[in-house]
């Protein structure tokens, strides 16, 4: 890589850094708020209602990464006019997936929620309300992803960063309105959300029309530029399908089995665990365009050294955070939550463990999408998660805990990793997957358990608490950055 390349990977992990820090500490101070305000179940009925929208946006999803993907390709070939033609079928694409996802989300989403979900009957209109709200959420979502992914293949990370940063403080300070609101808070809360995601669209939509020459109003239909997009998208629909249904198929089991308590508790370990995975996926947004932009010209092997260094950094960054919290989750629950929804921290510490071979998974893909054969790992991966629901199922059936789901899914992820380790192989042979275990993932491990124990040795000397939680924290950060920074040291002295 150029000098001015690994300048300006730096610059935006830097900036996507700062802008997770300051996000995840003002979502987590949001979630504390509404929490109280509205009391753990309607906090649940809002997570699982909302999560019924969420299930139909696996269209949005899936053309979100195609759109990434093909315009990150076409500023790697250097063509204008293709880009921006490629952009302005994306935008008809997204119009026309908004679209769908009314329509169902109006006919069997608002059937399922009226009929199949477990809520006080007293809460039904509440619930309703809530749900109309999300699905105007998520069309303002919906729209904003071909300029998001603008944003983010023209690498000016700063912008994005800026963004969110201002929409989580506009957030939070519409929240406090709650204290204040005589009527139903749990509606007013969800109207909320609703309207600063609309103003989130057209922030985006301003700054790139503006910015980026690519960027259209005018959406365009060519089958030409559409048709790759849409076969590329078409396999990938699948996987993305698979992939929310697991995700919320796991909340829908919960609310089944357990009841919206329980839904609050799986909502908020669900925040811990996205807080600390978007911490760790800045080193990915960074990388990916390079990534992709090396596969396009050919350079595969800066091709895969940015690949060995991205997953280095991201599992590097992700146990910083995720294992002194695992440690300290009791305390840190309470501390946050006051009186925190029964099974909160046991969940939350399943739940990071579980999931994250998906960081691993995350990144190994997108070698696999800049290819654009997607179809093998499509198929399989997206099986893997499909069948991830049913077994879950049949286990809560044999084992009653709230805990039962999250084990099943920590075993079918670790297939799922597997599993697209196979597939990056088939589709590049150049990769050499057993090296990337052996000399990357393995002894990330093993910096991880040997960090994690010393840790706990530690600071379990001391009485639970503030003090236990810094020292937690700074003695893993001292150990696992030290091992890290030989571990990288050695592997770039090798290249």
């Amino acid at each position: 890589m150029s000098t001015s390349e690994n300048k300006r990977i730096a610059k935006n992990t830097i900036y996507l850094n700062i802008r997770m820090v300051i996000v995840i500490l003002v979502n987590l101070y949001v979630s504390r708020v509404v929490l109280a305000e509205l009391g753990a179940e309607d906090y649940g009925i809002y997570n699982v209602v909302g999560g019924i929208v969420i299930l139909l946006v696996f269209l949005n999803n899936t053309m979100s990464a195609a759109t990434s993907r093909f315009l990150t390709f076409e500023m790697g070939n250097n063509n204008l006019e293709r880009l921006k033609k490629t952009f302005q079928n994306a935008l008809f694409m997204h119009l026309v997936i908004a679209g769908i996802v009314v329509f169902f989300a109006e006919t069997l989403g608002l059937w399922f929620v009226n009929t199949h979900l477990n809520i006080p009957e007293e809460r039904m209109i509440a619930a309703n309300w809530v749900y109309q709200f999300s699905i105007l959420t998520m069309v303002a979502k919906i729209i904003q992803v071909p300029f998001n992914s603008s944003i983010i293949a023209n690498e000016r990370m700063e912008v994005y960063a800026w963004i969110e940063i201002v929409y989580s403080f506009t957030l939070l300070g519409l929240v406090y309105l709650l204290g204040f609101w005589s009527g139903d808070k749990l509606v007013f809360y969800g109207f909320l959300v609703s309207i600063v995601a609309i103003v989130s669209l057209f922030v985006y939509l301003y700054y790139c029309v503006n910015k980026f020459k690519e960027c259209c109003l005018i959406p365009q239909y060519e089958k030409s530029i559409l048709k790759p997009m849409i076969s590329f998208s078409g396999f990938d629909l699948y996987a993305n399908f698979c992939a929310t249904l697991k995700s919320q198929g796991i909340t829908i089991l919960i609310n089944w089995f357990y009841g919206p308590a329980i839904n609050a508790a799986n909502a908020i370990a669900n925040q811990i665990q996205a807080a600390i995975f978007n911490f760790c996926s800045t080193v990915t947004s960074a990388f990916r365009p390079q990534i992709v932009k090396k596969y396009a010209v050919g350079n595969l092997n800066e091709m895969k050294n940015l690949l060995n260094i991205s997953s280095i950094l991201s599992i590097m960054l992700f146990s910083f955070i995720a294992v002194p919290i695992i440690l300290e989750m009791d305390f840190i629950v309470k501390i946050w939550l006051g009186t925190p929804p029964e099974y909160t921290a046991s969940i939350s510490q399943v739940s990071i463990i579980a999931n994250s071979a998906t960081l691993i998974n995350t990144i190994l893909i997108i070698p696999i999408h800049a290819t654009g054969r997607v179809k093998r790992i499509s198929l399989l991966g997206g099986t893997v998660y499909l069948l991830t629901v049913p077994a879950a199922y049949l286990f809560m059936r044999l084992f009653n805990s709230p805990l039962t789901p999250y084990f099943v899914v920590g075993a079918f992820m670790i297939l799922l990793v597997l599993t697209t380790s196979a597939v990056l192989k088939k589709e590049i042979k150049e990769v050499d997957i057993v090296y990337y275990y052996l000399k990357i993932i393995i002894p990330s491990l093993v910096i991880i358990i040997a960090s994690g124990y010393l840790t706990y040795s530690i600071s379990y000397c001391f009485e639970s608490g503030f003090l236990r939680v810094f020292i937690s924290f700074a003695v893993y950060l001292i150990f696992s950055l030290s091992l890290f920074t030989a571990h990288l040291y050695l592997l770039l002295q090798k290249r």
